[in-house]
């Protein structure tokens, strides 16, 4: 997890290999694209922890987002266990083994179809209660989703800025986040993962479809290139309207087997038409109920899947379940770890070669 950067030199910043608010700063770590992250020990508790630096201009936070981690009910996302603004603004996590999808596809370089997709329907899945309740992530990027040693999928840096630029829809410039920039930002991660490619932030509607164009030559579904295409429009009315209607698109392609048969599924664009997909979503993943403020859980979900496997007794096999995603999540997690395995081995032959 840990990886040789050079440390902060800014005023006041902490060094590793000191003591800083109880905590033994050690090597400089991988945790996210905002700030300067620190594996640490609490030297009470003789805890690992990760200590976050956060950059300026991020006061808002404390008051938005952090309250809501430091309760530590949000599904996949990074437990935060105190934060403060003094003597400098900081954040203190619990920490995760494993590494980011930014390193996995850069080491790996394209991902299947199916894996990419499987980790963009759980990641939609992870944003789209504390979407619902207006609450975004305006730094959203490979980087900031860790693929942990356990297969599981957690986010980092919720509400914190810092994502490259390519992850930046057009219309942020001219205002704050909203859910049809986060659907940009989740378009943008799924080019990553499927090119191997850094995506970039287009200045017109020509460069946005030009971008499209690696995928074709690759060969890649033409129903997959069609969700890329609704997620990076450079128009945001033209973008898919929220996460449930994302997720069900996903969720019915991992369903129908798209790689294997592509022809089974309908068009993109009738599935996910207006009439019948927030309704299937909440019926099928339940993922906005609003008795929970609208906010998963991992006990809401859990009550999800077994009133979703009861209400599918006696219902036909073709119909999407919940318990088809569940199973096609826990095939993305086997797979990217088995490709994570093959990266490392080889790059250890590479080193004893050498």
């Amino acid at each position: 997890m840990s990886r040789q950067i050079e440390d902060p030199t800014r005023g006041g910043v902490p060094r590793t290999g000191t003591e800083f608010l109880g905590l033994r700063l050690s090597d400089v770590t991988e945790f996210g694209a905002h700030g300067t992250s620190f594996l640490a020990v609490d030297t009470k508790a003789h805890e690992v922890r990760v200590f976050k630096v956060l950059e300026e201009g991020v006061q808002s936070w404390f008051e938005s987002h952090a309250p809501l981690l430091r309760r530590g009910e949000l599904r996949g996302m990074a437990r935060l266990l105190s934060t403060a603004t003094a003597p400098i603004p900081h954040a203190v996590f619990e920490p995760l083994h494993g590494t980011s999808l930014e390193a996995l596809a850069s080491g790996i370089g394209a991902f299947k179809a199916r894996s990419a997709l499987r980790a963009i329907l759980e990641v939609t899945g992870i944003l789209a209660g504390p979407g619902s309740a207006g609450l975004f992530h305006p730094g959203l990027c490979a980087q900031n989703v860790f693929f942990g040693a356990d297969g599981r999928i957690t986010v980092l840096d919720w509400g914190l800025p810092g994502a490259p630029s390519g992850y930046r829809a057009p219309e942020l410039d001219d205002g704050r986040s909203t859910v049809a920039s986060e659907i940009y930002a989740i378009g943008a991660m799924l080019f990553r993962l499927l090119t191997g490619f850094e995506p970039h932030r287009p200045r017109t509607a020509d460069e946005s479809f030009d971008q499209l164009g690696k995928l074709l030559q690759a060969g890649h579904s033409p129903k997959v290139i069609t969700v890329l295409e609704r997620c990076l429009s450079f128009d945001k009315g033209a973008r898919f309207a929220c996460h449930s209607e994302l997720l069900f698109v996903i969720g019915r392609m991992l369903h129908e087997a798209i790689e294997d048969a592509p022809d089974e599924l309908g068009d993109v664009d009738a599935v996910s038409g207006a009439g019948g997909v927030r309704a299937e979503i909440e019926k099928q993943l339940d993922w906005l109920d609003e008795d929970d403020g609208g906010f998963p859980t991992d006990e809401r979900d859990r009550e999800r899947k077994r009133a979703a496997k009861k209400a599918r007794q006696g219902n036909e096999p073709t119909e999407v379940s919940t318990e088809a995603t569940a199973s096609a999540l826990d095939a993305m997690r086997a797979e990217l770890v088995q490709s994570f395995r093959k990266g490392t081995r080889g790059a250890r032959n590479k080193e004893d070669g050498a």
